[in-house]
């Protein structure tokens, strides 16, 4: 079976603990997450770290 490629996307970022475990699952099914998209960062929650090794792109950052 052939790894799809995918973005996850969510319309906020705050703690990253929620998007670093879905995104956590779609590589432990053999999915390849190319890119993570958001509408909202909150960059004073450092939610990044639960992020590691996927690119973050996010249109308004707090």
């Amino acid at each position: 079976m052939s790894r799809r490629q995918s973005k996850a996307v969510d319309d906020l970022l705050a703690t990253g603990a929620i998007s670093g475990a879905a995104v956590s699952l779609v590589k432990h099914l053999g999915g390849d997450i190319r890119e993570t998209v958001f509408l909202v960062e909150l960059k004073f929650l450092d939610s990044r770290k639960h992020l590691k090794g996927f690119p973050v792109r996010s249109i308004v950052e707090y």
